[in-house]
């Protein structure tokens, strides 16, 4: 009875059981797949991994596939070596990302699909973009003139890249300070605003991204200054047979040019002069000169002008015009101007008078005026001589410079006709001092490169126009010497490559047109053998290593072994050919067979040697035995028939077979042994 209650019970709890089981089998419900983690763009360079991530929820757990450009993505189809990676969660892996053709290329829009019985969910698209950057630059930037305070804008488009090319500026080798509100970058460009005199310079866009860094050419910004009248014309008034004078002085940059006008008409014919400060002289003024005279000043940016009234009164005075009458008689010949010594600054110029009065009244001395011609604008200088000196020393003149001069008579307030003009070269000698602050600096790209930066020499020791400046670089343990020659513009020079650890001295001098000047004291630089990315210097284990590299190369060994096998076959065909080579008449003695001619007793010389267990001419292998029965027969035989039989395979065997052993013994077998030496000390 026991036994059946026992049964029944486990009857009923099995039926609970059951339905419990299939109560929690009906709780369970499908899920449609959900996209949590979308991939991102990802711009990669060549070569490098990359990862487009992906991650889906679902009941049950949804599978991953991955969409390229809208199509499946076959991994069967692409290359083993470039084809990516399903990783656990989903995300799609590159271990090295490439470029190629459309197919195998790895760049591309990408989206992962989530998929699980209950349906299936798509990721937002993802482009997978290969770092790039081209050379050229798009639009390059030009050179800029502007005036002070106007607006500047250097133009620059960079080239074209993935991602896109970050733009900076950089003014004579410096980068700009971009948190200076006087400058702004947008778009590539840069805007100054306003324009001042410091800001002339040479300008060079950089644009930059994960692939590297592209510079653009130089462009030049020069700002000017406007002319601006720092001294304006005044009204005068004087009287008939007088002098009038006009005052006008002018500055920029550049320097402007003055001009003088009149309004009524032209200036007097003749008895005007502009004087070197750019004043107007009108000599012995009539009713007729009364007027408006303007002075204007110009520039490339701009001009400036003022104007003031000649009032002329009628009242006369002889003496004004009797020494206005005596100075325009007065014709002054410039005849000779020269340099004092062959390496002086100092001009001696010499002059006469033409007409000369008997009684010069009014006449006080005379004028010498003169100019460089570099500008062409540049003012005039006067120096006064008195009578009766006819000739003057001028200077001290700039060295290398060209220079004009002319003379003219002056008494009292009153000047003469000008002479004629000369020109004058001033002689250059080496500059007679070295280039000053000189520092040199270790470049943070490169690791073997330093940069040098100096400033010209002091401006009295140019001794003439500077061309350049030399700099050299010696390294006196390995007997470098390296010397650069740059423009007179350039005040830096990047000296590469440079190794670790040793010792290096660098001087910089100036050159000028009469050859290369004082140099500067020797600077010493080393670099730190610790700098990581440095280059390794120069060691016998280095050298030995490309020794060794060198004899193991196949171009080596082939060489070598092409050269040995010519060696042999040319050896051969000179044996061959001196054993079997047709001997001239002889005389009794010798034995002809077939146009072979021998040496009736040349069989026992060979037969001596073939047996002899010390013949240099052959090694033992070849030598018969006593026991061999097959060569005491031939042996026989030629003793029975030497005169008539052949030669010339046992003279190839004497000779030509001889010669390989021997050939590879002697040649080939060290060659080998060397070979292998070489090898096995690279490969410990």
């Amino acid at each position: 009875m026991t036994e059946q209650v026992f049964i029944r019970m486990l009857v009923v709890f099995a039926a609970l059981g059951n339905l419990a089981g299939s109560r929690l089998r009906a709780e369970v419900v499908e899920v449609t797949p959900l996209i949590v983690h979308h991939p991102s763009d990802v711009v990669v360079k060549v070569g490098s991994p990359a990862t487009l991530s992906c991650r889906a929820e679902g009941t049950p757990e949804p599978s991953i596939e991955w969409l390229r450009n809208g199509q499946p993505l076959e991994m069967d189809k692409l290359d083993s070596q470039s084809r990516p990676i399903v990783l656990s969660e989903g995300s799609l892996f590159f271990l090295s990302v490439v470029p190629g053709r459309r197919s195998q290329s790895h760049e591309g829009v990408y989206a992962c699909v989530a998929k699980n019985s209950a349906g299936k969910a798509t990721s937002r698209n993802a482009s997978l973009y290969i770092a790039a950057l081209r050379e050229d630059f798009r639009v390059q930037p030009g050179d800029v003139e502007v005036a002070v305070e106007e607006v500047v804008v250097m133009n620059c488009s960079p080239p074209v890249g993935h991602p896109e090319p970050n733009v900076t500026w950089r003014k004579d080798g410096v980068p700009i300070n971009n948190t200076d509100p006087h400058y702004t970058a947008l778009n590539g460009k840069l805007i100054i605003a306003p324009a001042q005199k410091n800001d002339s310079g040479v300008y060079i866009c950089v644009a930059s991204n994960t692939v590297g860094v592209r510079v653009s050419r130089a462009a030049r910004l020069s700002v000017l200054a406007k002319p601006v009248l720092v001294l304006k014309p005044q009204d005068v008034s004087v009287g008939t047979g007088e002098s009038a004078q006009f005052y006008c002085e002018a500055k920029g940059d550049p320097m402007p040019a003055v001009e003088w006008i009149r309004e009524q008409g032209p200036l007097p014919n003749g008895r005007y002069l502009v004087n070197p400060d750019q004043s107007l002289q009108i000599h012995y003024v009539t009713s007729l000169d009364s007027g408006r005279y303007t002075c204007t000043a110009v520039n490339d940016v701009g001009m400036v002008t003022a104007s003031a009234q000649l009032v002329v009164e009628e009242a006369s005075s002889t003496r004004q015009r009797d020494l206005h009458r005596e100075l325009s008689a007065l014709r002054v010949a410039l005849e000779n101007v020269t340099v004092l010594t062959p390496n002086s600054n100092m001009s001696q110029v010499q002059w006469k008078l033409q007409s000369f009065p008997t009684q010069p009244h009014y006449l006080d001395g005379f004028e010498v005026l003169y100019r460089s011609l570099l500008p062409a604008s540049s003012d005039w200088a006067a120096k006064r001589v008195v009578l009766p000196n006819f000739q003057t020393l001028v200077g001290p003149l700039k060295r290398g410079y060209k220079y004009e001069f002319k003379v003219r008579p002056y008494g009292s307030s009153l000047y003469g006709r000008e002479s004629n003009t000369r020109h004058l070269g001033v002689p250059e000698t080496v500059p007679s001092a070295p280039p000053q602050a000189i520092s040199i600096t270790m470049t943070p790209d490169h690791n073997d490169t330093v940069h040098v930066t100096w400033k010209p020499p002091p401006h009295e020791s140019h001794n003439g126009i500077i061309k350049g400046y030399q700099v050299w670089c010696v390294q006196s343990e390995e007997q470098q010497y390296l010397n650069w020659t740059v423009g007179g513009g350039t005040y830096s020079l990047e000296i590469s490559p440079l190794y670790p650890g040793k010792q290096y001295w660098v001087r910089v001098a100036t050159v000028n047109g009469a050859g290369v000047g004082v140099q500067s004291d020797p600077h010493r630089v080393v670099i730190d053998s610790q700098r990581s990315g440095a280059p390794q210097s120069d060691s016998p284990s280095r050298d030995l290593t490309q020794v060794l590299a060198l004899l193991m190369s196949p171009v080596f060994i082939g060489s070598v072994g092409a050269l040995l096998w010519c060696i042999l076959v040319i050896t051969a065909v000179c044996l061959y050919r001196r054993h079997t080579r047709p001997g001239d008449h002889l005389g009794r003695g010798h034995i002809k067979a077939k146009g072979l001619y021998r040496l009736a007793s040349e069989d026992l010389i060979i037969k001596h040697r073939m047996a002899a267990p010390d013949s240099p001419w052959i090694s033992g292998v070849w030598r018969p035995t006593l026991s061999d029965e097959k060569y005491q027969g031939l042996w026989a035989q030629s003793q029975e028939n030497p005169g008539f039989r052949r030669t010339s395979e046992f003279c190839f065997k004497a000779g030509l077979e001889s010669v390989l052993p021997c050939f590879c013994h002697v040649v080939l077998l060290p060659c080998c042994v060397v070979m292998c030496c070489c090898r096995a000390v690279l490969l410990s």
